[in-house]
């Protein structure tokens, strides 16, 4: 079991960059999740008012 926090990215190309690699990922992990919770969201409030899909 590997301890929390540890990325696994197979055998890296170019270390210098794997840290930013990482980052970059978790960025957009992190976008998607925002744009998709305001999403799903704002189609409730819709639907709430008597909207359709």
């Amino acid at each position: 079991m590997l301890p929390a926090g540890t990325v696994v990215a197979g055998t890296a190309m170019n270390p210098m960059r794997c840290p930013g690699q990482v980052e970059g990922g978790v960025a957009h992990a992190l976008g998607a999740t925002l744009f998709t919770t305001a999403a799903v969201r704002q189609r409730i409030r819709d639907r709430a008012r008597g909207g359709s899909v």
